[in-house]
């Protein structure tokens, strides 16, 4: 026959047990010494629930015990305890106490980290993808809340660049300058990182330290400077860069007189070329830069001042061959028939006019 009273027993049983474990943890948190406990607990393997339960009571006693907490996660990390230490570090996740919940999100990372890297290695890849998930998680969480010291900056940027968090990166490159402002390896890295997220301004900013500082490489990094300004912030900004810097550097005379040409300045252009021209003693430089300036008056299809310019130097590059046959080309282009004849009777005749 069915015992009606049979469920009521039932529930009622669940309730003592409850009872009976929740005064057993209060007598034993009172009673069991650190050391045991933390013996008892280091000693499991394989079930932590009723351990756990327990150490959540010892937390609703006492928050102090949260020092033991993580001095047990520690010990069972560096132990290959892992399923045992990632139980403790979960506790703390939530501890009204900043510096032990910092401590407990650092080291749930390192963790993760941990397994993260096992898994890749062993090729688990969609185990590998969740675990590196939950890394990006843990690591947001500790920079939004700021769970970390100074200490922990420099560590903390080099897993943002491991993880290739650009924004984080950012973030943390910045302290770190604030404590090293004269450090070029991380002002470097702040140019490419503005750079990358496009803050061009404050790119410009890190190449100008870089330069104050004398980095290696000046020229290549006022390259870069011109490039950025160029490109992406300010022309005036660019030509005022390249009017300095022309002034003392063929490289940058020529970046000016593409400047202009670019900008449909061509007269300027030329210019540039034709002082160019007088200042060299090299007959093949004098050459390239006269050059350069007929090619820039044929392309802005000013033509007859191509030929005129042309004619002006006929004599000091007569004896030049190949001259003798681009100018005969740029006085047909310009339809200048009598420079052209001219031109042509002097070189059937070797040069006498």
């Amino acid at each position: 026959m069915l015992d009606v009273n049979y469920k009521k027993k039932y529930v009622g049983t669940y309730k003592e047990i409850a009872i009976m474990f929740l005064s057993f943890s209060i007598v034993l948190f009172v009673l069991y010494p650190r050391d045991m406990l933390k013996k008892q607990i280091l000693s499991e393997t394989s079930n932590y629930d009723l351990s756990i339960l327990y150490l959540k009571n010892m937390l609703k006693n006492d928050s102090s015990n949260e020092d033991l907490m993580l001095a047990l996660a520690q010990q069972s990390f560096e132990q290959g305890n892992k399923d045992l230490a990632f139980n403790l570090l979960t506790l703390l996740h939530d501890s009204a106490n900043k510096a032990r919940r910092a401590k407990a999100y650092l080291l749930s990372y390192q963790l993760a980290k941990s397994d993260y890297i096992y898994l890749k290695k062993k090729n688990f890849t969609k185990k590998a993808e969740k675990k590196y998930q939950e890394l990006v998680r843990l690591f947001a969480i500790i920079l939004h809340d700021g769970l970390y010291t100074l200490k922990d900056i420099e560590n903390l940027y080099k897993e943002a660049s491991f993880l290739g968090d650009k924004k984080a990166s950012y973030l943390l490159v910045q302290k770190l300058l604030h404590k090293e402002p004269s450090n070029r390896h991380l002002l470097r890295d702040g140019y490419y990182l503005a750079r990358n997220l496009g803050k061009n301004k404050e790119a410009l900013t890190y190449i100008d330290k870089l330069l104050a500082l004398g980095v290696e490489n000046p020229q290549k990094w006022r390259r870069i400077k011109y490039n950025l300004l160029y490109e992406g912030y300010s022309r005036d900004d660019a030509l005022a860069v390249l009017e300095k810097e022309a002034k003392s550097s063929k490289y940058w005379q020529q970046k000016l007189a593409e400047y202009h040409l670019s900008q449909k300045q061509y007269q300027a252009s030329v210019n540039i070329y034709m002082e160019n021209f007088h200042k060299q003693k090299d007959y093949k430089a004098k050459k390239k830069s006269f050059k350069k300036a007929i090619a820039t008056l044929l392309s802005a299809n000013k033509m007859q001042d191509a030929a005129n310019l042309t004619y002006k130097y006929e004599n000091f590059f007569f004896q030049d061959e190949q001259m003798q046959v681009e100018m005969l080309k740029t006085y047909m282009a310009a339809g200048d028939v009598k420079k052209a004849r001219k031109l042509s009777q002097r070189m059937l005749q070797g040069g006498k006019e």
